[in-house]
């Protein structure tokens, strides 16, 4: 880690999965306090438009992400080496991406709006 915004630790590599509104924000939000912030989307289409114009071609189309943002659409890829990983799903998902996706020793939170039968 080195130092972030006013002197505060800036991780390294942070993961955020979901490609949708929040995942695109909280993306946005926590850029300038990593080096690297990988965005994970279901979509491989969106993770290349992503990559290429740095937006989000689906959700807050006009908001640009920063320079240290890449999207993929490889789970474990996104998921790999990160200090800390994000995520937003559906009530249905959250378990078997969480499992699947963090190795024990990362720190995770995650932010569900929505419930799937």
């Amino acid at each position: 880690m080195s130092a972030g915004e006013e002197g505060s630790p800036r991780l390294a590599r942070v993961s955020v999965v979901g490609t949708g509104s929040w995942g695109t924000a909280a993306t946005g939000l926590v850029a300038p306090k990593a080096e690297k912030v990988v965005l994970w989307g279901r979509s491989p289409e969106a993770c290349e438009a992503i990559n290429r114009t740095r937006h989000n071609p689906r959700h807050l189309t006009g908001y640009e992400l920063a320079r240290n943002v890449s999207a993929t659409a490889d789970l474990a890829e996104a998921a790999s080496g990160a200090d800390a990983l994000s995520g937003r799903m559906t009530w249905h998902d959250p378990a078997r991406a969480r499992h699947s996706a963090r190795p024990a020793s990362n720190p995770a939170f995650s932010r569900t709006s929505s419930f799937s039968p």
